[in-house]
């Protein structure tokens, strides 16, 4: 089921959440600049339970100002905030929702990475940091962090190196700006073990992501199949469809798309005009073959 989470009164709030404030100009503080959401809904394919979380999670910010301002839980917490967390494994579309999220309130995405923050300056890093809330608040962006276990990791305790501080004092100003931003802020990251505790009770709603089950595997194969792609009878058979749909037991979502991709990278390579069953069902293969072997490897280890 494509995800659909809100309504125009949640889309109002969110605006208000994330701030209306005009930049002056189109340049933002720092490097950072926001950009436009690269997917919508549309495009996002999750099997119901999670959709169901995602919505009852949104569906409590969209209260949120019954819960601070008419209840008085401001009192308690002075700074309402949506601090959410997706984890679980790679290509099972933690990336493509925080988008998705972003283009549905109407406003742009700032996707900072370990690399951008990081300085070979002692100290730069925090600055860095501080710098991206700032970008996000000023020009009402949703803040999004892959990748997170980078930033919200555990602090280093026997402290030796120049390298070690920074790292600890990067992890510090996480912990200070999740306290004090007044905003939407979007983890994610395929290793939620490596989170540090005092960042886990910061965060309103930890969301597991999945690999997608029977239905959104035949859903999104059909998404990722170009329309235009020129395939031999026009488009799969049922039975052809169901065949790809067993072998992809256990494909992410990224997976599916790369095994469509060498279907199509084949056909173009031998024919260039047409796409036959036999090209999906070899890719299709290949990239199951591939995990089981990838698999072992991680097993070993």
């Amino acid at each position: 089921m494509p995800v659909t989470f809100y309504n125009n009164e949640f889309i109002k709030f969110s605006n208000a959440l994330l701030g209306q404030k005009k930049p002056d100009s189109e340049s933002t503080p720092g490097d950072f600049i926001p950009i436009e959401p690269k997917y919508k809904p549309s495009q996002v394919v999750l099997n119901e339970e999670l959709v169901d979380e995602i919505s009852y999670t949104l569906k409590i910010i969209e209260n949120i100002k019954i819960i601070y301002d008419e209840w008085e839980f401001g009192e308690v917490d002075p700074m309402p905030k949506a601090i959410l967390n997706f984890y679980g494994p790679p290509g099972t579309g933690k990336t493509m929702t925080a988008h998705a999220i972003a283009s549905k309130l109407g406003v742009k995405i700032l996707a900072a990475n370990y690399a951008e923050i990081e300085s070979k300056f002692v100290g730069d890093a925090p600055k860095n940091l501080i710098k991206a809330f700032e970008t996000a608040n000023t020009t009402n962006a949703l803040l999004f962090f892959d990748e997170a276990d980078s930033f919200l990791g555990k602090r280093i305790t026997s402290v030796s190196t120049g390298c070690d501080q920074a790292v600890n004092s990067l992890r510090s100003q996480m912990l200070i700006l999740l306290e004090n931003i007044s905003g939407i802020v979007i983890f994610a990251t395929n290793l939620m073990r490596n989170y540090d505790r005092a960042f886990e009770s910061r965060i309103f709603k930890h969301i597991k992501f999945g690999y997608p089950n029977r239905t959104n595997r035949k859903k999104i194969i059909q998404i990722t199949t170009p329309p235009r792609a020129p395939i031999q009878n026009g488009e799969f058979t049922d039975e052809q469809l169901n065949q790809l749909v067993e072998i992809s037991e256990g494909f992410s979502g990224r997976d599916i798309k790369n095994a469509v991709l060498d279907a199509l990278a084949h056909a173009v390579i031998n024919r260039k005009n047409s796409i036959l069953f036999e090209d999906f069902l070899m890719a299709f293969e290949s990239q199951q073959k591939n995990k089981r072997e990838l698999d072992a490897i991680h097993n070993q280890q």
